[in-house]
């Protein structure tokens, strides 16, 4: 994908760009899946912020 002087300007002023309809439903459950996989990941490689809930 190559970003058009909009989609350019739009992220220099906003700092993000929003894609509508850029994943399929069965992409976005495998994205789901796979980060609730990892956010309940425990070991000492895991390193979580303070401030965040599941580090209690």
């Amino acid at each position: 994908m190559q970003l058009n002087d909009a989609q350019i300007a739009e992220f220099n002023e906003k700092g993000y760009l929003l894609f509508q309809n850029l994943l399929d439903s069965d992409e976005v459950g495998i994205l789901q899946r796979t980060a609730t996989e990892v956010l309940g990941r425990e070991g000492p490689e895991v390193v979580r912020e303070k401030d965040d809930p599941a580090a209690a």
